[in-house]
């Protein structure tokens, strides 16, 4: 079967002026030109090609009305354009549009039809919205490879606890990593994102829980006091501005209700908290239910509940069994209807409209250009002497004592930082754009923490001075991955923190990617991904010593993309609401053309297809009845002679493509409640 894409707007009409990403006049169909000659009527394209997000192709329906003669001739025009897609305003610029094919229905078509068809696709570059582009795909589209490696993403399920009350998650990243704070007897636990000191004297440890302080002298689940006794110590963390958090909740007061009990674990965990017995309700077919008293999302099928965390669903046959990763997800799920509420869970749901859009958003290229200049002020920190480890599978080597990504292979440096690549010949210095990195780069398994950077490649030098480098990269980069299916967000892997302590005892820690439990609090200090020297510092700084030192901005880092994405998946928003109802009724538009992978063209009328024949339209209907079949298998009951099966060239496949692409232009439009597009 030919792979299609349907799209509602691609080769922009000679004559209309360049599409403006809020035009949605330019997605309305039919088009109409005149002409001295007569008249082209053009329909929706219908692209069977997006080659690498650089390329697309496909067929152009039209009519072509002769003034002179007044004959109708029916046919398609296959056209080729080079795109570039904006992702961060949504658009897509159209180049180099032009014909390769033209076709028609007729035989004997005059050359000025011929002429005239031409005119469908523009010479002149065009912008479009990208969203308008990918709403409408079809059924059977599968985009390109997200990355060289596609790496073995692990499905298995993190720890997951569900409780009906109200709980937190106190998440400790391994093994508690202890600071001591100068000037004091406390020590403080770094690898958290929770206000968590340590006394050695009295063998305590005190968290700030919503504002109440509560006490254990065990680090472990349950048995927490809440006080408003605390070591004297605290009461010099107070005093000044480096502890904030400590200062707001000095002295200690008694709250007026005890906060919410907190699980601690020292490793990935997912908790799952229902406000009191399970509530189910109906959801779409098959029996489906989902519990309503959740945020969570949490469904019941068949007498198993289903979960969906960072884009992979798990089962279990109790909510405090164990659970497991779910290998073919029931075909209710894609019954979940598009406006409900738990609607965003359709991205995870393998077939539906929602996944594929997911899919593509995910391999969609987005740039970076670097140049001499930006690589000439990297500072690349290392704590102590520089060391490196072997990745396995690869020929290269990591460093380790460093916060950045930095390789060796061959005595030279690479190191991966906000989408793009920089080498140099010592691991600290002097970096210069990479125009090329080695191929091993691109081996580097989901096991090894450094797998994200395999979706950054160098694409091109712009010839400017100073001289830049282009660099291509996708949402593998930032976390998000394609399983062919589906989207997931993080490898699944736990990578453990680096740990070193300095000759008197203060530790350096730093953190990997991760994918399930790290909540973010919202408690600054607590919650960022390094920790030296007796001080947290923001993304954009990083303390190898004493002095703070700058390491640019991280925005494409993904150690610092939101966790909460890794746990809920897109947080997708709706488009403005005019803007959405304009595109509603573009899609509603009385043009339901279609032309298959040959260039014969069909029409929807009155609740059924015809083709376009030499002799006019006919009905499938009226087409059967006249050849009993096609030369791809019966259609008909009846079998016709073979030379007349040849006359009827629909394949069965098309006719269920048609049926699709017109059910989803009728509806296509809800996805875009789901999609971010902006003004």
């Amino acid at each position: 079967m030919i792979r299609q894409l349907v799209l509602t707007t691609l080769f922009i009409l000679s004559g209309s002026g360049a599409a403006l990403a809020g035009d949605f006049q330019d997605l309305e169909y039919p088009k109409t030109i005149e002409r001295d000659e007569g008249s082209l009527q053009i329909h929706h394209p219908v692209i069977d090609a997006w080659d690498d997000y650089r390329e697309v192709e496909g067929w152009i329906p039209v009519e072509v009305t002769l003034r002179e003669s007044g004959s109708v001739y029916v046919g398609a025009v296959r056209a080729r354009a080079s795109t570039s897609i904006d992702l961060a305003k949504r658009v897509v610029t159209l180049s180099e549009q032009r014909v390769t094919e033209v076709v028609f229905s007729q035989t004997d078509v005059p050359q000025a039809a011929r002429d005239l068809a031409l005119d469908a696709v523009s010479s002149e570059p065009h912008v479009v919205v990208l969203d308008a582009m990918l709403g409408v795909l079809a059924d059977d589209f599968k985009p390109p490879a997200q990355g060289r490696n596609p790496g073995l993403l692990n499905d298995q399920p993190p720890r997951i606890v569900v409780t009906t009350q109200p709980t937190q998650l106190l998440l400790i990243d391994g093994q508690p990593v202890l600071a001591p704070i100068s000037g004091t007897g406390l020590n403080f636990v770094v690898n958290t994102d929770w206000p968590l000191f340590q006394h050695p004297e009295s063998g305590n440890w005190y968290a700030l829980n919503e504002g109440a302080w509560q006490t254990q002298s065990l680090l472990a689940t349950g048995g927490w006091t809440t006080t408003d006794q605390l070591p004297d110590d605290f009461r010099q963390l107070s005093l000044g501005d480096a502890w904030k958090t400590i200062r707001d909740a000095y002295p200690p007061r008694l709250p007026e209700h005890e906060p919410a009990p907190f699980v601690v674990s020292l490793e990935p965990t997912e908790l799952i908290v229902v406000d009191g017995d399970p509530k189910l309700s109906a959801i779409g077919e098959g029996g489906l239910e989902y519990v309503t008293n959740t945020s969570a999302d949490l469904f019941r099928l068949n007498g198993r509940w289903y979960l969906l965390l960072a884009g992979r669903w798990f089962d279990s046959d109790a909510l405090d069994h164990a659970w497991r990763s779910v290998e073919k997800l029931p075909s209710a799920f894609s019954s979940i209807p598009e406006t409900h509420a738990r609607a965003r869970v359709r991205a995870y749901v393998p077939g539906t409209i929602e996944s594929m859009v997911a899919m593509m958003e995910a391999t969609l290229p987005q740039q970076r250009v670097v140049s001499e200049e930006d690589a000439a002020q990297l500072n690349v920190l290392y704590a102590g002497t520089p060391q490196f480890e072997p990745i396995e599978g690869t020929n290269l080597e990591r460093a380790l004592n460093s916060p950045g990504y930095v390789f060796r292979h061959n005595n030279y440096y690479y190191l991966c930082h906000d989408a793009a690549w920089f080498m140099a010949r010592e691991p600290d210095g002097p970096w210069s754009p990479a125009y090329r990195v080695p191929e091993a780069i691109y081996d580097i398994p989901a096991t090894d923490p450094a797998y994200f950077v395999t979706f950054v490649t160098p694409v091109a030098q712009e010839q400017a001075k100073p001289k830049k480098a282009v660099f291509q990269y996708n949402s593998g980069y930032l976390g998000a991955f394609t399983t062919g299916v589906t989207v997931v967000h993080g490898t699944g892997w736990y990578y453990a923190p680096w740990i070193w302590y300095d000759p008197i005892g203060r530790p350096v820690y730093w953190s990997h990617p991760f994918t399930y439990g790290w909540h973010m609090r919202g408690y600054g200090t607590y919650s960022d991904r390094f920790y030296h020297y007796g001080a947290h510092w923001s993304r954009q700084t990083i303390a190898i010593d004493n002095t703070p030192v700058g390491f640019g901005n991280s925005a494409y880092d993904p150690a610092f993309q939101d966790p909460r994405l890794a746990r809920r998946g897109y947080d997708y928003s709706t488009i403005d609401e005019n803007r959405n109802a304009e595109y509603v009724r573009t899609l509603n538009a009385d043009d339901d053309y279609y032309a298959d992978s040959q260039g014969n063209v069909y029409r929807h009328d009155d609740g059924q297809w015809s083709q376009h024949t030499g002799n006019g339209w006919s009905t499938m209907a009226e087409l059967e009845r006249q050849y009993g079949g096609s030369r791809y298998g019966t259609v008909g009951e009846v079998e016709a002679p073979q030379q007349q099966s040849q006359a009827y060239k629909q394949n069965p496949e098309d006719i269920e493509r048609m049926k699709r692409y017109h059910e989803r232009r009728a509806r296509s439009y809800n996805i875009h409640g789901y999609v971010t597009v902006y003004r």
